[in-house]
């Protein structure tokens, strides 16, 4: 997904615009399908708060995070922000990955 809304402000063209945002959509309603069965695996007493809780995080985390970026757009063009935005989490899972790879091997 951040992935592709990074490769989508980086476009000057429609066409290949319109690939990048389909694959971001198909990034997010695989996570949100994922997260989603995940629940539904809850027992049945459980599923309600789990569900709830859930939807409260993604609102609280997603409100928080415009928060926190709204700033950036008056410094810099938003292809730069979500570029510095959606690549931190990037860089960091990777550098995470690499290093559990190499501590494993």
């Amino acid at each position: 997904m951040s992935l592709g809304f990074i490769f989508t402000f980086q476009q000057s063209g429609v066409p290949l615009a319109l690939m990048f945002i389909v694959l971001a959509g198909v990034g997010d309603g695989l996570a949100d399908v994922s997260l989603i069965s995940r629940i539904q695996s809850e027992p049945e007493r459980l599923r309600l708060p789990v569900f709830s809780l859930m939807t409260l995080l993604q609102m609280t985390g997603f409100g928080v995070g415009m928060l926190i970026v709204a700033p950036f757009y008056v410094w810099y063009s938003p292809a730069l922000v979500i570029v510095i935005f959606h690549g931190i989490p990037l860089l960091t899972l990777t550098a995470l990955w690499l290093y559990n790879r190499q501590r494993l091997t």
